[in-house]
């Protein structure tokens, strides 16, 4: 919320999409990178498997639908 000259250009010109953590399974039982099964969601996000990682799975759906 900067009154910095770049960062009001940014907000008229740029629609910020902010996605919440995809990963607050692994985080309640300590893992921030990995999800509940293991698996860091990070890593496979270029890759990721619908059922095992659903997250980063689902994340890459909805930006390509945007």
């Amino acid at each position: 919320m900067s009154k910095d000259k770049i960062a009001d250009l940014l907000r008229k010109r740029t629609i910020f999409k902010i996605v919440p953590m995809i990963n607050p399974d692994g985080v309640t039982i300590g893992n921030t990178r990995c999800s509940f099964i293991g698996k860091d969601v990070n890593r496979l996000f270029g890759h990721p498997n619908q059922k095992l990682t659903p997250e980063p799975y689902f994340l890459r759906q909805l930006i390509k639908d945007l």
